[in-house]
């Protein structure tokens, strides 16, 4: 909210974005998915998963 602008996209994936991208999709479940992009605002991250059955 008050973070300074994301000047350009990390250079590497660290445990914080790993874990975002693969844990969090495979813990909700199969056809998950988790996108992260890096804009000048912030971060912006898109989590789609199925509906409980």
């Amino acid at each position: 909210m008050d973070g300074p602008p994301v000047v350009q996209p990390p250079e590497r994936r660290g445990f914080g974005t790993r874990l975002l991208e693969r844990a969090l999709a495979h813990d909700l479940g199969l056809g998950s998915a988790v996108a992260l992009r890096f804009e000048p605002a912030g971060l912006l991250a898109a989590v789609r998963f199925p509906p409980a059955p």
